[in-house]
């Protein structure tokens, strides 16, 4: 039984350091303010569908930085 308990606590210590030193992603650093563009497409459902077949068009967005680039407003 105390085998396996030391077994035990040794795997948990190799889980533990593993995880702890693990990044799931890394992220930029940005600064100013960053600019977003995007198309967009609509199918209308329900009642609009007998007014209008379909729409395209587009969206551009800007992020401002308002604290230290870590708040931002749209």
């Amino acid at each position: 039984m105390k085998n396996l308990t030391k077994i035990g606590l040794f795997l948990f210590a190799v889980l533990m350091g593993v995880t702890t030193k693990s990044n799931a992603q890394s992220t930029a650093q940005r600064s100013g303010i960053i600019l977003g563009v995007g198309p967009q497409s609509n199918l209308p459902l329900g009642t609009f569908k007998d007014a209008y077949d379909w729409s395209i068009g587009g969206s551009i967005q800007a992020d401002f930085p308002i604290v230290k680039n870590d708040l931002y407003v749209v």
